[in-house]
């Protein structure tokens, strides 16, 4: 029995050892963050946020120009966000309304107008419902956020697709804000655009959120971070919505407020519920936990530091009278970083099963054909001698 044995040992090793191991499938995260390329730099803060004499400094600038050319549209809408970025919604909204006492009539045939047009309401609806947040999003004035709904549907009416479909999700959300206002749902921002995208549109949703995030004002937001979250909750970007829940765990730990009353203990217990895809091999187990767990506050970090870079450096051109919409070689010589590697350990739960069942299947076949395999060899080699005796006799 003991060559048997280790015949046995020998033939089940290379599976053995690879049982025993946990897979890392390395590049994962990578993976995932190439489907939605925007969702990490979205998730961690590294996007454009400009210091407030960026804006301060556009603001001079415009309305200058707006003086000698005061039919030139597109000068309205980029004084009226400057104000908005400034935190002053009720400006923003005067200069909409000069931009539009200036329009003519709508002609769906004039692309220069139409455009126009789109962007008087998308801008318009926007610094509405901007002002209705800012003003503690009283029931009593519900009313200015049905307006701005309204003005964000005809925007949507006259270019469907623009912004990769933001002003859609956009869409939703005031609609999920009336809604909870008025006490029509007790659902979370996520659950409510589910309930109206279903399935079918889970990664336009998740790019339109992020595009409020880096387009609107939602970086501070928990309420869309967990409907990121919701729309990210597919096999192919599990990881990315894990993420995103750290996120809203953080603005909700820095006493930001939310529509939909969350809590801390609830954005844990779904932290702790990340394994519903373990059956799809990606499952977040605890050891891919501790994996991101240690990733995101680097991801942060980083993304803090680029910013606080990226501001100085403005802040030093600006002094120099520069500023990015007026000097093409404004960025030049800007030290450049690269944010933290993606490439982190990834264990797959079913890669370890799989190969435990191959084990456990080596091992059986060693068992009931290990004797006679064994046998036959040995046959071999006795007749291989005799031969050998044999040619030697004679």
């Amino acid at each position: 029995m003991r060559p048997f044995i280790v015949f046995a040992l020998l033939v089940s090793l290379p599976v053995a050892s690879r049982a025993c191991m946990n897979d890392r499938d390395s590049d994962a995260l990578v993976i995932q963050n190439k489907r939605l390329p925007d969702a990490i730099r979205v998730i961690s803060g590294r996007f454009e946020r400009n210091p407030p004499r960026y804006y301060q400094m556009r603001i001079a600038r415009v309305e200058g120009e707006l003086k000698s050319n005061p039919r030139h549209f597109g000068l309205y809408d980029d004084l009226a966000v400057a104000h908005d970025r400034l935190g002053d919604d009720g400006t923003a909204m005067r200069v909409m309304a000069q931009k539009r006492a200036l329009l003519p009539a709508f002609n769906a045939r004039d692309k220069a107008l139409k455009e126009a047009w789109y962007r008087y309401f998308a801008n318009d609806g926007t610094f509405r419902a901007h002002r209705f947040l800012h003003d503690g999003a009283k029931v009593a004035r519900i009313g200015e956020m049905k307006q701005a709904r309204e003005e964000i549907r005809r925007a949507i009416q006259i270019k469907p697709n623009a912004h990769f479909g933001r002003e859609r999700v956009q869409l939703m959300v005031m609609d999920w804000i009336v809604a909870r206002k008025q006490k029509k749902t007790s659902k979370t921002l996520g659950a409510w655009i589910e309930g109206r995208d279903g399935e079918k549109y889970r990664h336009e949703t998740a790019e339109g959120l992020a595009g409020l995030v880096v387009l609107g004002a939602a970086w501070n937001s928990p309420d869309v971070f967990e409907a990121l979250a919701n729309a990210l909750d597919v096999p192919e970007t599990i990881a990315l919505r894990y993420l995103a829940l750290l996120r809203c765990r953080e603005l909700l730990e820095s006493k930001k407020s939310s529509l939909a009353g969350l809590s801390v203990p609830t954005i844990n217990a779904a932290l702790t519920d990340s394994g519903g895809w373990g059956d799809e091999g990606i499952g977040i187990n605890r050891q891919n936990q501790q994996s991101l767990d240690e990733l995101y506050p680097q991801l942060r970090q980083e993304a803090d530091q680029w910013n606080a870079s990226r501001a100085k450096w403005m802040e030093t051109k600006f002094a120099q009278d520069q500023h990015p919409d007026t000097n093409t070689n404004f960025w030049e010589g800007f030290p450049e970083t690269e944010p933290p590697s993606l490439d982190i350990n990834w264990f797959n739960q079913r890669g370890d099963m799989n190969r435990a069942i191959l084990f456990s299947i080596t091992l059986v076949l060693s068992l009931v054909f290990g004797i006679p395999a064994l046998a036959i060899v040995f046959w071999v080699k006795y007749l291989r001698k005799r031969a050998r005796r044999n040619t030697s006799a004679a």
